[in-house]
Order: C-alpha cells, then structure tokens, then sequence
C-alpha cells in the first residue's frame, strides 16, 4: 500500500508584468495581464533553498477556477492582507473586470485600475496573486523537469484575495 501524499495549506505570492495597457479617455487604465500560468514556480523557503511547485492545467483552466477572478479588488500591496466588503474601500485602486480566459499555457483577464495617481505615486507596473491553497507535497517530474509538490485547489485566488500591482519592472 502505498503512503498518502502530505498535503500542506500555504500562502503562495507570484508576481506579473502589466504588458497590454492603455488609458482610457477618463484616465483609467486598462489592461489583459496574464494572471497565472500553468507549469513549475518557483519559491524560495526561509532556509533559502530553492521549491518548484507545479500547477497543472486542469487546476489552472478549471471552469470554477477562470470564473473566480472576476470582480476580484486590485490593491496596491499585499499588507493589507485579507480584503473584504468591510475594508475594500480602504485599500482598492481596481477591478478584475472577467472571468479569466485561457491564452496558451496563462490565464488572463481584463483589468482596470481607477486610482491611476496612486499607481504612479507608488511606482506599481506588476500584478501578483496573492491566495491560499493546498499544496501535495509529493515530488514528481513534469515535461522533463523535478517538482517537490504540486498545488492542488478549485478556485483561483483561491483565498478571495485581491490582487496588489507591485513595483517590479
């Protein structure tokens, strides 16, 4: 009999360049950003070695998943850590306007940002996801390449969470 596969509940934060921008006449600026992918991420655990967890297409394109970005708040950090109906007002400077759609091997969505000066103020030009999931911790190889554990969950951002714009780029 073989062992059950360790499964983990982590925070998982992975950062997107905005790339297909415009302004609209009203100043607000839109956008098609790719907001996941599917394949092996990388992150850095707090000894400093390097995990590869992998996203599989079935999870990434899941109807539910691709549903559940839209009308999702887009904030300028992940400090404000959870966002709600209770501090969206707060914290939000745009929307996720759809569903997300399938592009290759990503997903996008249309964006807007509302709050074009506070983007500017904080020199913010990437998307990152912040969510929760449930990370199988079992190792494996994928199209040639090592994984310590795969990230296995329904719905993308899993956590509702919104989705800050950084300073990268």
């Amino acid at each position: 009999m073989s062992e059950a596969p360790k499964l983990s509940q982590v925070i998982r934060l992975d950062s997107l360049p905005l790339n297909q921008t415009y302004f609209t006449p009203e100043g607000y600026l839109m956008d098609r950003p790719i907001l996941t992918s599917t394949g092996i991420f990388e992150y850095t655990n707090p000894d400093g070695s390097v995990r590869r967890e992998l996203r599989l297409p079935e999870e990434v394109f899941a109807a539910e998943s691709l549903a559940s970005y839209q009308g999702k708040p887009i904030i300028i950090t992940h400090d404000a850590g959870l966002v709600d109906k209770d501090n969206v007002q707060k914290h939000q400077i745009g929307t996720i306007l759809t569903e997300g759609y399938r592009s290759g091997d990503d997903v996008r969505a249309e964006i807007v940002i509302h709050n074009t000066d506070e983007m500017r103020y904080c020199g913010l030009k990437e998307l990152s996801l912040g969510y929760n999931l449930t990370l199988d911790e079992t190792p494996g190889e994928w199209n040639g390449q090592h994984y310590s554990g795969t990230s296995a969950s329904t719905t993308w951002p899993w956590s509702g969470k919104p989705e800050p714009v950084n300073r990268r780029g």
